[in-house]
């Protein structure tokens, strides 16, 4: 059996060389570790992981490496396992203590109360206070440590039997609130975007209290809770726009100042109510998604590890497009485009400048674009056959599109890769694509026909370019 399927496994290959590095010396302190066959056996291991070759290595083959010519056992050699993967656990919190210059402060403090360790409290407490305001980047975590720290002086003024008034009663409770009021918010305004694909609602009676506390009074100190009060206005209050304007008015105020993962998930909430405008037919807020993707942009909220998703890129280039902003796409592709998986750049480059092209009407430098695209990818495959249909039709190419609609609906029915759903909504972009471009114009009874097959379909590809060439024909808004 491989290693490979093993827990331990599934961790150790979470480590990078560096933290292979770190691991290796964490085991061989004595402080965390005393066998020295797990120190053995992980200095053993760690020439497959750095390597890459961890994925081939049987069970057989480490525990010959650990006991050499003894007969297998499965249940020892389950133990060791269980023993190093305990000792891989009590690294990961290590570093995630490391991490934190803030944390091990907070939490010498908290050492210092509890060891009568007082008269050094007053300076190690201006030191993590000097620390905590040179922080560039906060989010609730940060609001927590403030709360923590903020305890502990009132530990230490307590124990100083300082009077009640300087014991820093209100400012802990203040803090306490900021980090409650964070955390509740947060989780609530998760829960309303789950209630949008749900049919589950669960009534939040202490929730409401508190946003009925927030709409008499300010929490402007704390523009996390801020942001996500606002947030929440735009679930709760869908047909006031202020509050989404004011949402996207403290997200480009301060998410250079927000942790970018919180400062990320923040935007798509501000991106979700713009979609959510959009499908009720308010086009407007298209300018709104292309402005706060370019915001994103700009402070890199988009880029993990330096590298960006070819669903981000794709997303971004399409409402690009749609609002006729081609310079700034044709600058955005060339920018971007390496910052994708190095599977995807190629085609992204080729799809989406052949995208590019068809929205500037130039069609004819389209199809050799889409002739370099691979469909190792089954969305390439549908958008790029998709884009094809469209620019044949655009060209008045009659054979090609009706050649090229037959190939279409053929790998539409032999693909087993694409979904019901997908399947449905192309044959449907098909079928009311070639009745459109047979269509005569002004025809009555063809507009009917055409108009009940866009009632009839449950979904349908690209629906709003078709509705532009049925209005086109004549056709009335539907």
């Amino acid at each position: 059996m491989l290693f490979s399927e093993t827990k331990l496994h599934d961790y150790l290959s979470k480590l990078n060389v560096y933290e292979w590095n770190q691991f290796l010396k964490y085991l061989a302190s004595p402080l965390h570790n005393k066998n020295n066959e797990i120190l053995d056996f992980c200095q053993w291991l760690s020439g497959f992981y750095k390597n890459e070759k961890a994925h081939k290595l049987t069970k057989a083959e480490a525990w010959k490496a650990l006991y050499k010519t003894k007969a297998y056992n499965d249940l020892r050699f389950r133990r060791v396992c269980s023993d190093t993967l305990a000792l891989v656990e009590d690294f990961f919190a290590y570093l995630q203590y490391r991490k934190d210059p803030n944390q091990k402060w907070a939490f010498v403090l908290a050492a210092m109360n509890e060891r009568d360790l007082g008269k050094y409290f007053p300076a190690n407490y201006a030191y993590i206070e000097r620390i905590q305001e040179k922080d560039q980047a906060i989010d609730s975590y940060d609001y927590w440590l403030s709360y923590f720290t903020a305890l502990q002086k009132a530990s230490y003024l307590e124990k100083e039997s300082s009077r009640l008034s300087d014991k820093n009663i209100r400012e802990t409770v203040s803090k306490l609130d900021d980090y409650y009021l964070i955390m509740k918010l947060r989780f609530y305004a998760a829960q309303l975007h789950y209630q949008q694909i749900s049919v589950v609602r669960e009534d939040d009676l202490l929730m409401q209290d508190i946003l009925n506390y927030l709409q008499k009074h300010s929490i402007t100190h704390n523009p996390i809770a801020n942001i996500y009060y606002h947030i929440i206005g735009t679930f709760e209050h869908k047909t006031e726009p202020a509050y989404y304007h004011k949402l996207k008015a403290l997200l480009l105020k301060h998410s250079s100042g927000i942790a970018h993962e919180v400062s990320r998930d923040m935007y798509a909430f501000a991106l979700n109510y713009c979609i959510r405008q959009i499908n009720t037919g308010n086009i407007a807020y298209q300018q709104e998604i292309f402005e706060l993707y370019e915001k994103m942009l700009d402070e890199r909220l988009l880029l993990d590890k330096d590298e960006l998703s070819p669903f981000d890129f794709k997303n971004i280039i399409t409402i690009a497009l749609r609002i006729k902003q081609f310079k700034w796409t044709e600058k955005f592709i060339a920018t971007y485009h390496s910052t994708l998986p190095k599977e995807h750049q190629a085609n992204a480059l080729s799809f989406n400048t052949a995208r590019l092209h068809f929205a500037k009407q130039e069609y004819q430098k389209v199809l050799p674009l889409l002739q370099d695209v691979e469909y190792s990818d089954v969305f390439y495959m549908l958008d790029s056959k998709t884009t094809l249909f469209k620019t044949y039709f655009e060209l008045n190419e009659y054979d090609a599109l009706l050649s090229l609609a037959e190939s279409f609906r053929v790998l539409l029915s032999r693909k087993k890769i694409i979904s019901e759903q997908h399947r449905n909504n192309y044959t449907n972009f098909i079928r009311i694509a070639l009745k459109i471009f047979r269509a005569e114009h002004k025809n009555k009874k063809q507009l009917a026909q055409i108009a009940a097959l866009f009632q009839e379909a449950k979904g349908i590809a690209d629906k709003g370019w078709l509705l532009e060439k049925y209005k086109a024909i004549g056709g009335e808004a539907l």
